[in-house]
């Protein structure tokens, strides 16, 4: 069982709201550091995966640096994700299968849980050599914001899309 290395591993986000006044969709990003990390691998492929993401530890990409924290502290407020009562998110594999003629080398199903709301999901994954060292990546996977109860319905957010890298 290898255990990431937690300062360079970081789960990446981008989240889009359609704006009404210009007609367009809007976005932001960034990404959220890990508080735990574990990949079991066995000939390059994973047996087992478990990912803690530690929602305090949220940064944004593409504001000025002055803007940046108001919409972090927004998005950790009881508006977004709450982080007072659920200051985690986490997701554990329950199968991971190997993947043939395919850019990614496996799919990872398990389960995810954020708000407390739990629920299953697939997604694939592979391993790259970054650096000399192995970096498991996730392919950009979408959440939907409403039924983890991190988006109000009605808002005009989309879901939300995510990608993991685990160093």
């Amino acid at each position: 069982t290898n255990a990431p290395d937690l300062v360079k591993s970081h789960v990446e986000w981008k989240g889009t709201k359609f704006d009404a006044k210009q007609g367009k969709d809007k976005w932001h990003n960034g990404k959220v550091d890990l508080k735990d990390a574990k990949v079991k691998l066995k000939n390059n492929t994973p047996e087992a995966v478990s990912v803690t993401v530690d929602l305090s530890k949220m940064t944004n990409y593409d504001l000025p640096a002055d803007m940046q924290g108001r919409l972090i502290s927004h998005l950790q407020s009881a508006d977004f994700f709450d982080i007072s009562l659920f200051p985690d998110a986490t997701f554990t594999s329950t199968k991971i299968t190997k993947l043939k003629n395919d850019k990614f080398q496996f799919i990872m199903e398990g389960n995810i849980k954020i708000k407390g709301v739990a629920k299953s999901i697939s997604v694939k994954g592979h391993i790259v050599d970054v650096e000399g060292k192995q970096m498991l990546e996730s392919e950009k996977f979408q959440l939907s914001g409403e039924e983890f109860g991190f988006i109000k319905p009605g808002g005009g957010y989309k879901d939300v899309d995510f990608r993991v890298q685990l160093y």
